[in-house]
Formats: structure tokens, C-alpha cells, sequence
């Protein structure tokens, strides 16, 4: 690991790396080593002012893989890496996405011609229960389409990726962003879609499990830089609810179980994407928030779309 270490930091100006993500991301390995092995190590990296468009990469048990995700090929890559290509699943992860993701074609691809299409709204949340809750009831409302992340091409083989602890679940969190991007074109022309699971979602909790809350990525790093490859949402809203009494239960599920910490530094990183226009509401009861969250879609995008609400 020291020397793994010693190679990004030596290699980071002759490949041009933000040094500030390449920072995060070694600290974040550091404490790995830590935990592990009781050792502790010192490390200083200088960093730079200029900005890049270059990502960091981790390495795990011998196959290279990005910290964040920039575009479609990035997270190829991933995939068609040697090691992770022997991993159980990987062979029919990559025949769904090709063979199955992208079989229907897309109804409008102009994401600026509002008139021939309908909006596009991505709904998230610190609990993943309270966030599906909402997106399928303002779904409902606006007579839409709701789609997820992973989407439905990619879920046979959730059972062996949907664990976050499997070192290829956020490659494959990725990956689904581009199955669901593509829903979103063969679906907007005729409904308006909801998603949940998106962009924002993947990477605010992809620096809150690597970084503390006072390291996280500055404003000016590419990791916030939405991919120019994928449907920036007309709306993005996301609901807190990490404000709420904790509930104990035995049948939640692993992203339920997260700590408060956790949550509130992933709100916070949410909430404070740079150029990113996120409307937050707070979870006062589902019948609210999807009242709330109907009358944001109108104020915000009723004079760009015509609108069925029920």
C-alpha cells in the first residue's frame, strides 16, 4: 500500500490529477491500513491551483478502480478490466447492459426542446424507504413514469452487486446511471420520469464512505462536475430525514442501518454540490412532502412543461 502510495502521489503531475481528490482518496486507503494493521502513516501531498478533468483511481486486489465516475468509458473500463472480468456475474452484467439496457431506442434525445418531451425529475433522500416512498407517489401524481437506479436491465444480477460492501457495487451503481439515462430518453417523450438512485445520489455517498467531513473534495473539483454523457434532471429534490426520532428494527436494510453521522455528512455533501440548483425538503409525513414536492414541479417547471397533475 506504501508503495502503491507512493506511486500516485509521485505520478500525479505527469498525469495531470486533481491533487486534491488524489488526497482524499490515498487518506481514505491510509485509514484502511490503519484499521487493518495498527501502523500508522504520514503523507503530504502540495496542491496545485490549476483544474483538470482527470479522476484518481484505487486499487483494489489487483484491478483499477476509479474513484469517480466521468462518462461511460470510465466505467467500461472498470469492466473490462482482466481481474474483474473473472469475478462471478461480470460476463452477464456486461450481455444485460449491452443487449438489454439500450434494446428499446429512444423516443427524443434534445434535451433542450422542451416542447417535445416531458420533464425529467430526480427525487433522493437519506433514507432510501422514505425516498422511494415519495418518488412513487409524486410518480403517481404527475401520471409519470417512475424508474430506479439500478435500473430494471440490470437487475438479475443485483443479488451478487446490490451489497455496497461487494468491492464492484459502486461500478456497478455507475453503470446503471447509463441504463437509466437511456430509460429516461425512451420514456420523457410521452410521461414525465422519476428517478431516484442518480448522479448526485452515487457520488455524495461515494465521499462520504471515503472522506471526513473535513476533507471532503473543495468546490472546485471535477468529482462535482455532472457527466456530460448522462441527462442532467430538470429538478433535483432531496428529502432529510435524518431530523426524524431514530427507529430500531431488525428488518431494515443496510443503507437504513447507517449511522446519524453518516447521514447528516451525506445530507450536508448533497445539499452542497456546487452549481447545482437542489431543493431540499424536510419529511413531515408522505401526504406532505408529495404535496410539497408537486407544488415545487409547478413553480419550478410549469411554465417550461405542460403538466397532468392528479
Amino acid at each position: 500500500l506504501i508503495a502503491l502510495m507512493l506511486i500516485m502521489v509521485a505520478g500525479i503531475d505527469k498525469a495531470d490529477l486533481k491533487q486534491t481528490v488524489v488526497w482524499l482518496c490515498i487518506v481514505a486507503s491510509v485509514s484502511a491500513y490503519r484499521r487493518k494493521t495498527g501502523k500508522k502513516i504520514q503523507i503530504s501531498v502540495e496542491v496545485p491551483d490549476e483544474e483538470t478533468l482527470n479522476l484518481p483511481l484505487i486499487r483494489h486486489d489487483g484491478w483499477v478502480d476509479p474513484c469517480f465516475y466521468s462518462t461511460m468509458d470510465s466505467v467500461l473500463e472498470v469492466w473490462k478490466n482482466s481481474r474483474a472480468q473473472y469475478k462471478k456475474g461480470s460476463n452477464s452484467l456486461m450481455s444485460l447492459f449491452i443487449n438489454k439496457c439500450f434494446s428499446s431506442p429512444t423516443s427524443w434525445d434534445d434535451r433542450d426542446a422542451d416542447k417535445n418531451r416531458k420533464p425529467f425529475i430526480n427525487i433522493e433522500s437519506d433514507s432510501h424507504q422514505i425516498r422511494d416512498e415519495v418518488a412513487s407517489a409524486v410518480s403517481k401524481a404527475l401520471k409519470g413514469q417512475l424508474l430506479t437506479n439500478p435500473p430494471r436491465c440490470l437487475r438479475p444480477v443485483w443479488y451478487i452487486y446490490g451489497d455496497r460492501r461487494h468491492g464492484l457495487h459502486r461500478p456497478y451503481m455507475a453503470l446503471g446511471m447509463y441504463g437509466s439515462s437511456h430509460a429516461v430518453k425512451v420514456s420523457w417523450v410521452r410521461k414525465p420520469v422519476v428517478m431516484t438512485g442518480y448522479w448526485y445520489d452515487l457520488v455524495a455517498a461515494t465521499i462520504t464512505g471515503l472522506f471526513p467531513r473535513d476533507a471532503v473534495p473543495p468546490p472546485n473539483s471535477t468529482v462535482y462536475r455532472f457527466p456530460q454523457d448522462l441527462i442532467l434532471p430538470d429538478l433535483t429534490v432531496f428529502v432529510t430525514s435524518h431530523h426524524l426520532p431514530a427507529h430500531s428494527g431488525e428488518d431494515k436494510s443496510l443503507e437504513e442501518n447507517r449511522s446519524l453521522d453518516w447521514k447528516s455528512r451525506y445530507t450536508s455533501t448533497f445539499l452542497n454540490f456546487p452549481n447545482a440548483d437542489i431543493h431540499e425538503v424536510k419529511y413531515n409525513g408522505l401526504e406532505n412532502v408529495t404535496q410539497t414536492t408537486i407544488q415545487l414541479v409547478q413553480s419550478q417547471l410549469g411554465q417550461r412543461f405542460k403538466l397532468e397533475i392528479q
